[in-house]
């Protein structure tokens, strides 16, 4: 082969290699290793990925059992600017699932139920998968205009321990969250992107019993 033809050869691998994800991306990668600083995901690049234990730390114990070398999932792209790997979450891209999935719900209108697990003076915390969904007290039928403080902290106190929410999906600023990931059409040679943190988004509550 001659010098010209390896120079283009380098060439098209260096343009193709060098795609790099952009921070907030959803790449699928693959367990190639488990070390004493966390798992290398291979993504299809020069470079691999390296999934921290401290993010590993946010997933519940069963999950981090269950990932075992030549396993393939989505993650997060945290940092990008180490030269030896890239920084990625499997905890974020999970999170990020929960989003789109949250987001879905309000498009379709669908109410789902969900368990009371906190609250303070403005309302109920009520999980829906990785989020920590909030309900206005206003908008909880148990608890009424007028009602005095310390029969209002009763009620909230009460269905903490036993009440059950059917929620839907309403517009709210959070803090910055994972930008909302779209599907790729090929695994590995093209990451997702989608919005950017710190937009709108959901957070669930119409009604609690």
């Amino acid at each position: 082969m001659s010098d010209e033809s390896m120079n283009s050869l380098e060439d098209l691998l260096d343009q193709h290699d060098y795609e790099l994800p952009n921070l907030g991306d959803i790449r699928t990668g693959v367990v190639v290793a488990s070390t004493p600083q966390g798992l290398i995901i291979d993504l299809g690049l020069k470079r691999d990925g390296i999934v921290p234990l401290s993010d590993l730390a946010k997933l519940e114990a069963d999950e981090r059992e269950a990932i075992k070398v030549n396993d393939e999932f989505p993650v997060y792209i945290v940092q990008t600017e180490d030269p030896e790997a890239l920084v990625v979450s499997i905890h974020l891209a999970r999170l990020n699932h929960d989003w789109i999935k949250a987001e879905e719900l309000l498009a379709s209108g669908e109410i789902v139920e969900g368990e009371v697990i906190g609250y303070n003076k403005g309302g109920v915390i009520v999980p829906y998968g990785r989020i920590r969904g909030f309900v206005p007290i206003s908008h909880l039928s148990d608890v009424t205009p007028g009602m005095g403080e310390r029969r209002r902290q009763q009620r909230l106190a009460r269905l903490r321990g036993e009440g059950r929410c059917h929620a839907m999906g309403a517009w709210a600023r959070e803090p910055p969250r994972p930008r909302r990931a779209r599907r790729a059409p090929a695994q590995h040679q093209q990451g997702q992107r989608g919005q950017n943190p710190g937009e709108a988004r959901p957070s669930f509550g119409v009604g609690v019993r």
